[in-house]
C-alpha cells in the first residue's frame, strides 16, 4: 500500500525538524569557535542532556499486539519497547509512516515495528543527542540511567532548549542554512 497523506506529512515533518536541529547545533559549534562565548554558556549549549528533559513515554512488551499501542503512539508520539524487561527499541509515528498504513492485523506484534534506536543518558552531550535524532529521524529517544528506563526525550524538547539559549539571536537565515539541503 502507498503511504497515506498523513503518514507522508508526519515523516516529512520529522525529517525537517531533525534537519533544523542538526543545522542549529552545527552553527552553534561554528559560532562558538568564532566568537568569545563564556564557558558556562557553552556548557549549557553543548553539555550533557539534562534529566529534566525526560518525559513520560509508555513502555510496552515486545509481544504486545500492535493495534493495542496505536493510541499510545498517537498520544505520546512513541512507545518504548522492552523484551525480557530490557530496552529493545522504539516505535514512533515515523516507523508507522514507513509502513504506509495505520491499520494492522490483530496478530501483528509490536516487535515487528521496532526501530533499534540509541538511548540517551546524562552522559550524552546535547550535541550527540541532536546527532542521534538527525541520524535516525527519530521523534523520541529513550532515556536510560543505571539500566532503568526513565522515559524519553522528544525532539521538540531538544530544539526548544537549543533555541532558548539565544545563540542565534541576530543571525540571518542565510548564515545558518546549509547548502546543499541536509534533508527534506
Amino acid at each position: 500500500n502507498p503511504p497515506t497523506p498523513l503518514c507522508r506529512r508526519l515523516h516529512s515533518r520529522s525529517a525537517n525538524l531533525a534537519s533544523l536541529m542538526f543545522v542549529l547545533i552545527s552553527y552553534i559549534n561554528i559560532y562558538a569557535d568564532n566568537v568569545n562565548i563564556t564557558s558556562d554558556y557553552m556548557e549549557r549549549a553543548l553539555g550533557p542532556v539534562p534529566a529534566d528533559f525526560v518525559t513520560y513515554i509508555p513502555i510496552v512488551e515486545a509481544k504486545t499486539p500492535a493495534v493495542e499501542v496505536l493510541a499510545k503512539i498517537k498520544d505520546k508520539g512513541a512507545v518504548i519497547v522492552t523484551k525480557n524487561r530490557e530496552y529493545f527499541g522504539m516505535v514512533d509515528d515515523g516507523a508507522l509512516s514507513q509502513k504506509g498504513t495505520m491499520k494492522f492485523p490483530p496478530s501483528l506484534k509490536v516487535e515487528k515495528l521496532v526501530r533499534k534506536l540509541p538511548s540517551l543518558n546524562s552522559q550524552v552531550s546535547i550535541e550527540n543527542a541532536v546527532l542521534y535524532f538527525y541520524q535516525h529521524s527519530a521523534r523520541v529517544l529513550p532515556f536510560i540511567e543505571e539500566n532503568k528506563i526513565k522515559g524519553g526525550i522528544k525532539r521538540e524538547t531538544m530544539l526548544s532548549s537549543i533555541l532558548s539559549l539565544h545563540l542565534l539571536s541576530g543571525t540571518k537565515v542565510q548564515e545558518a542554512m546549509s547548502s546543499p539541503v541536509v534533508a527534506i
